[in-house]
């Protein structure tokens, strides 16, 4: 399920590399709030229906660029350290088809 309060709760950094990659091509396919492990309940999650398409790996400290590679939950993420916040992106249609 995809919820625009969910986005707009974003901090800046975030909107902007999830801007970047709404304008490259990528589309949100979830977004949700909880918490998994040791990150906390109102952690809030954006997920992008394929793979990143515009590297932004070094361009803010306090955004934590990460390969995860789990099938069952994403390819990659980008996490911010200040405000548990987490956009991920899946492998993309050719992946699990």
């Amino acid at each position: 399920m995809k919820d625009i309060k969910h986005i707009n709760l974003l901090s800046k950094d975030m909107r902007e590399i999830l801007t970047r990659e709404l304008n490259a091509g990528n589309k949100v396919e979830t977004t949700f709030i909880g918490g998994y492990r040791q990150l906390a309940s109102d952690h809030l999650f954006v997920i992008l229906k394929e793979p990143f398409k515009v590297e932004a790996k070094k361009e803010y400290d306090n955004i934590e660029y990460r390969e995860v590679n789990n099938p069952s939950l994403w390819k990659a993420q980008y996490k911010d350290l200040d405000n548990d916040q987490t956009i991920g992106c899946y492998f993309g249609k050719e992946f699990y088809n």
